[in-house]
């Protein structure tokens, strides 16, 4: 099982768009907990829960970068960024997963806190774009049955200057979701993630059930 984290430049195609177009419409909540998220690995009666964190592929991976690739539009597969049902901080907890769509399925109504984390780290040796900012996005959206369409639920954007090195990036949200709702997540600029699980993680957790949550 693997999520796809899909990544893109400034002009990728219809998501990057879409992202643009679209205004995220649910208000952002209070800082999420992550320790009592992880807290709720394995206790019984736990509500549904997940959490998902980087890993990187090998120990002496080498980022690159360039005013090229910076506008690739391209796909990063699961493998090579989150997993889960391995050793460390990723875990499922009733929730389960879309291998076609490669995300999360909500497994019953009711409201749902919502976390993601994203650390970039300018790349050794890059070559900075004219403006001295590398700018970047990440979302989360959710494909729903009663939509039949991609919506956003939250996104962030935010830059480095040259120079500056490392910047991490937060979004939580509570949202009211249904059973069978698929969460996904976009990033730009896959070259200058931070992947390790304390770097990036993505997760939710059901705060409280039923339709009218």
């Amino acid at each position: 099982m693997r999520l796809t984290v899909d990544a893109c430049g400034d002009t990728c195609g219809e998501k990057a768009a879409y992202l643009r177009q679209r205004t995220c419409a649910a208000h952002v909540s209070a800082p999420f907990s992550h320790s009592e998220a992880v807290a709720a690995r394995g206790q019984e009666g736990a509500l549904p829960n997940a959490h998902l964190t980087g890993r990187s592929r090998n120990a002496q991976q080498n980022h690159t970068y360039s005013r090229s690739t910076s506008k690739e539009k391209v796909k990063l597969k699961i493998k090579e960024q989150f997993i889960f049902n391995a050793p460390g901080d990723a875990y499922l907890h009733l929730f389960s997963y879309d291998e076609e769509r490669h995300a999360l399925i909500v497994p019953e109504n009711g409201r749902y806190s919502i976390y993601l984390q994203v650390t970039y780290r300018e790349p050794y040796n890059h070559i900075c774009p004219q403006s001295g900012l590398i700018r970047f996005l990440q979302a989360v959206y959710v494909w729903s049955d009663s939509y039949m369409t991609d919506r956003i639920l939250m996104k962030a954007k935010d830059h480095v200057h040259c120079g500056q090195g490392v910047r991490t990036v937060t979004n939580t949200g509570v949202y009211s979701l249904e059973a069978g709702d698929r969460l996904m997540v976009y990033v730009s600029l896959k070259n200058l993630l931070e992947i390790d699980e304390k770097s990036l993680y993505f997760g939710a957790f059901l705060l409280s059930r039923g339709t009218d949550a």
